[in-house]
C-alpha cells in the first residue's frame, strides 16, 4: 500500500494505430486483389498508405488487426489478412440467396517486424462468384500496436 506517494511509470511504449474505411463500391474483384480502403480515419505514425491499401509496420511488436467486409445481396466474399504475402486470417461474408447485404468481421493478433507489409485481399481462386463491396455500410480495416518487442 502506497500512501501519499506517487508511483512513476516508464511510458516509453510507442503509439501506433490506424483506422480506415472504404467509401466507394467495388465490384468484379479478382483473386488476391488488394482492397484499398481509401478514407483514413486515423493514422498515427503514418503506416497506412491509402493509395495502395498497405500498412507498413513502423515499430516491431505484437499488433491487433481487424477488418470488416460488407457485400451486396446476392454475392459472397472471402477476404484475408496478409502479412508479407502470408495469409494470417480469413473471413467469409455470404449474402447469396438473401435479400440483404452481409457483413463479417475478422480479428488477428500477430507479431510483426518493422517494415513488414500488412493488407487485406480477396481470395477467389475459382473466380466463380461476383464480389461487390457495398459503400452504404463501409468496409473497414484497422490496426494498433499492443506492445513493442
Amino acid at each position: 500500500l502506497l500512501t501519499g506517494q506517487t508511483r512513476q511509470t516508464d511510458n516509453t511504449t510507442a503509439t501506433v494505430a490506424f483506422s480506415t474505411e472504404l467509401t466507394e463500391e467495388l465490384s468484379s474483384l479478382g483473386h488476391h486483389q488488394t482492397i484499398v480502403f481509401d478514407r483514413i480515419i486515423t493514422n498515427v505514425r503514418d503506416g497506412y498508405n491509402k493509395l495502395n491499401g498497405i500498412f507498413t509496420v513502423p515499430v516491431s511488436g505484437t499488433y491487433t488487426f481487424t477488418w470488416m467486409t460488407q457485400n451486396q445481396e446476392g454475392t459472397y466474399m472471402v477476404s484475408e489478412l496478409v502479412v508479407n504475402n502470408n495469409q494470417m486470417g480469413r473471413i467469409v461474408s455470404d449474402a447469396v440467396g438473401g435479400e440483404r447485404e452481409s457483413s463479417t468481421t475478422g480479428i488477428v493478433v500477430v507479431r510483426v517486424w518493422e517494415d513488414d507489409l500488412v493488407w487485406i485481399r480477396t481470395n477467389n481462386p475459382l473466380g466463380d462468384h461476383e464480389v461487390q463491396l457495398s459503400s452504404y455500410y463501409p468496409s473497414t480495416f484497422s490496426g494498433w500496436l499492443l506492445f513493442e518487442s
